[in-house]
């Protein structure tokens, strides 16, 4: 049974680019936002999300540290730091080097 008219928005992660051809059956009329400044940071973690949300979990770790190592996206809009390296610190406690 098809779904299509049921979906009003998508969000296609990857690490490779989606051809705009047939991805489903209806839906091939699609927005990159890859380089769209008003969407920069809804990937990855702001340093308002560190210094809230993931607060509690960063207890007793260099903040600044964690800002000179992993804060390095930022072309568009608002930076952001690696996702990736910083779910490893908060797993293992210990600075990816």
């Amino acid at each position: 049974m098809n779904q299509d008219a049921h979906l009003r928005f998508v969000f296609l992660t990857g690490v490779s680019k989606f051809s705009k051809v047939s991805i489903f059956s209806g839906v091939n009329n699609l927005n990159d936002i890859t380089r769209d400044a008003r969407y920069s940071a809804i990937r990855r973690h702001t340093e308002a999300d560190l210094d809230t949300v993931l607060a509690l979990e960063l207890e007793g770790l260099d903040r600044e540290e964690i800002r000179r190592r992993y804060n390095g996206y930022g072309r568009l809009g608002e930076r952001v730091d690696n996702p990736f390296d910083v779910l490893q610190l908060l797993l293992g406690r210990l600075f990816c080097t």
